[in-house]
C-alpha cells in the first residue's frame, strides 16, 4: 500500500509530466534578410491588443490595433531600438502611439511603450505611459502607468 507522502509525489509527478508535455515552446526567433535577429511582424499582448512592427538599423515603424477602450482602430507608431546582451542579441526598443487617427479622431492622448526582448522567449516585456489631456489643476491625474507582455502571434508562426 502506498503511503499518503508516496501518493502525493506520484500525483506531482504526474502533473509536472503533463505540464512538460503540453507547454508549447515560443516561436522561433525572428530573423531578418542578413540573420539579425528582428522585431518584424505581428504581437499580441494579454489584451487583446496588437502591434504590428518594421524594424530596420534601429529604426521602428508600423501599426497599433489596441484591444481595450472605444480605440479600436488601427494607429500608427513609431519608435526606435538598439541591441544589447553579451551577444549583443537582446532588443531593447520603445515606440510611441497618439491616439489620433482618421476614424476616431484625437484622443488628446499618447503611450509610450519601453521594452526588451529576449529571443530565447519570444516575449517582449514593456512598461508603457499612457498621457491624456487635463486642465491644469487636475495635471495630476494625466499619466497612468502599466506593463504588457507582447507574444509573437501564433498565426505568424
Amino acid at each position: 500500500m502506498l503511503s499518503v507522502t508516496k501518493l502525493v509525489l506520484v500525483i506531482i509527478s504526474v502533473g509536472v509530466q503533463q505540464i512538460i508535455c503540453t507547454t508549447k515552446p515560443p516561436c522561433a526567433t525572428r530573423r531578418g534578410p542578413n540573420g539579425e535577429i528582428t522585431l518584424n511582424g505581428s504581437w499580441i499582448n494579454e489584451l487583446g491588443s496588437v502591434v504590428e512592427f518594421n524594424s530596420t538599423n534601429g529604426e521602428l515603424t508600423g501599426k497599433y490595433t489596441t484591444g481595450v477602450g472605444n480605440a479600436g482602430s488601427i494607429y500608427d507608431l513609431t519608435g526606435r531600438y538598439t541591441m544589447g546582451g553579451p551577444k549583443k542579441d537582446v532588443i531593447i526598443a520603445t515606440w510611441v502611439v497618439s491616439w489620433h487617427n482618421d476614424v476616431q479622431g484625437n484622443a488628446e492622448s499618447s503611450t509610450s511603450w519601453n521594452g526588451i526582448y529576449y529571443p530565447d522567449e519570444g516575449v517582449i516585456y514593456t512598461q508603457w505611459l499612457l498621457v491624456r489631456y487635463t486642465d491644469r489643476t487636475n495635471y495630476w491625474q494625466s499619466t497612468h502607468i502599466g506593463h504588457e507582455e507582447f507574444t509573437i502571434d501564433s498565426k505568424n508562426c
